[in-house]
């Protein structure tokens, strides 16, 4: 479906003599001019805006286009009969819309940029390939750890025919031919093997990215460009060795209560330590750029490391917690037979806690894990609620806002199942409700509690609700910290420059 575009208050030279040669639609007695919706007319709609940008091209360079655009352009400024356009209404269609998306020529080739040729062509093959693993390679990514991947199976059985280069007319023999190009840590010509390469290593490794559904295309070029730089994934040894520290941590807390506590109930984060490691990059990422507080809502499972490798409380208490030893018996008998009150118990992994963590650039935060009950995502509210009241408290304005982050963590199944989610996102942009954008973070563990997601949701993936908000979601493989770290540390700073929510 071509996109509706709105056309220039001042029209350009080629706008004033195609219009010449095209009635007005009317209607009503009316010009109908302030939107214009796709015609049959090849030069009709989005395609006026790309054949505008042709047209420039070609009076500043002329041998820069194939030299039919020549003739054409040479008839239409002389005032004679035109030639068939040099491409076809459907490739100048895509064209344009490809254009609309933003980023083209940064993209793909300079020339095919201007060009775009059909598919079947070296120029506009290569572009519509780049295109093809910036909007699909997520489906293609090597996503789950246990390497099966079969969700794909039930809800994607065509697979991904767009980012074979089979498809876009080339063929072997074209894999050492080489090309201009435009893409973050690469200048020059590239041979198409090498582009396809650091395509895959991009679009296609442990990471799937979708966001070319977002309509605010400055927000697209600020994801891609971040997205496609080579140092995305960080390699040096300090920051590893700090990754790989944080991962002894995690994974060691629950061993140590797996030999320990045997026949205690802990509901371990197994599997997904990985994302322990990465919220603690994310919430120093959001220090640095300014964060002063952080509001945790999340379920049961992995929650006790939470509270003692994120938020920071104190492995003493933990552990007299499984004790039983954290209250003194007849002190608390004192209490109920002298008062009329005393305090309910409850369970160790429906505890919450806050506490003032320092971090090595010398800041503070204070970070807020709630209390959670055991129905499933009713905590969302409760920590959408506080993170609004901390905000309204501290000034209300958009820098207090700013400076107050709420997380979200979620199953796969309840982020897809629960009404709550779609809800609390409904709001998220409602003045009195908006919290300036929320991290939420769904923990895939591919099963939800014993119903695979074939008989649970209708959607290829779990975080599917998100693309009715145009918000950003990353897919990563849990096994690869250094990528969930990447991405994590990413939303931070999406959240802190946009204001809006981000789903990994």
């Amino acid at each position: 479906r071509p996109p509706l575009t709105r056309r220039s208050s001042s029209p350009s030279m080629l706008s004033k003599m195609l219009g010449a040669r095209a009635p007005s639609l009317q209607r009503a007695g009316r010009v109908v001019s302030s939107r214009c919706f796709y015609s049959e007319s090849t030069t009709a709609g989005a395609n006026t805006l790309y054949l505008e940008s042709l047209y420039s091209q070609w009076k500043s360079s002329p041998q820069s286009l194939e030299p039919k655009w020549s003739e054409y352009f040479e008839a239409l400024q002389a005032g004679k009969s035109l030639p068939p356009v040099p491409a076809s209404q459907t490739a100048l269609r895509r064209a344009a819309a490809d254009a609309n998306i933003g980023g083209v020529s940064s993209t793909a080739l300079t020339t095919a940029a201007t060009q775009h040729l059909p598919s079947g062509s070296l120029g506009g093959g290569l572009q519509n390939l780049i295109r093809a693993y910036q909007k699909r390679g997520h489906e293609v990514a090597n996503l789950d750890p246990l390497g099966l991947h079969e969700w794909r199976t039930h809800f994607s059985s065509e697979g991904v025919p767009e980012i074979d280069p089979k498809y876009h007319g080339f063929s072997e023999a074209d894999m050492d031919e080489s090309f201009e190009i435009s893409f973050p840590g690469v200048s020059g010509t590239m041979k198409l093997r090498d582009i396809i390469a650091t395509l895959q290593k991009t679009y296609a490794s442990k990471v799937g990215f979708e966001y070319f559904h977002i309509l605010d295309l400055r927000k697209v070029e600020w994801l891609r460009s971040r997205i496609e730089d080579p140092g995305f994934v960080p390699s040096d040894r300090q920051k590893l060795l700090s990754i790989y520290k944080s991962l002894c941590q995690v994974d060691t807390f629950e061993s140590f209560l797996g030999s320990k506590y045997k026949t205690t109930k802990r509901f371990g984060c197994d599997g997904g330590e990985a994302a322990i490691t990465g919220i603690n990059a994310a919430i120093a990422k959001a220090v640095d750029l300014g964060v002063t507080d952080v509001v945790i809502g999340m379920p049961h499972r992995g929650r006790l490391n939470m509270l003692t490798n994120v938020v920071g409380k104190p492995l003493v208490q933990m552990f007299a917690e499984f004790k039983g030893t954290h209250y003194d018996f007849d002190e608390l008998m004192d209490v109920m037979e002298s008062a009329d009150w005393a305090f309910a118990g409850d369970v160790k992994y429906h505890l919450g806690t806050s506490n003032t963590k320092a971090f090595p650039n010398g800041k503070s935060a204070t970070l807020t894990l709630e209390a959670n009950p055991s129905h499933l995502e009713t905590v969302n509210t409760v920590t959408l609620g506080r993170t609004r009241a901390k905000q309204f408290y501290a000034g209300n304005t958009d820098e207090t806002k700013r400076q107050v982050m709420p997380v979200l963590f979620h199953g796969d199944a309840s982020f897809s199942g629960q009404g709550v989610c779609y809800e609390t996102m409904q709001l998220a942009h409602v003045e009195e409700f908006g919290v300036g954008g929320t991290i939420h973070v769904i923990i895939n563990n591919q099963i939800g509690f014993t119903t695979d997601p074939v008989d649970d949701r209708s959607t290829l993936y779990c975080s599917d609700l998100g693309k009715a908000f145009s918000l950003p979601i990353f897919h990563c493989n849990g096994d690869d910290p250094a990528s969930v770290v990447a991405v994590f540390e990413l939303a931070a700073e999406w959240r802190q420059a946009w204001g809006s929510d981000v789903i990994i």
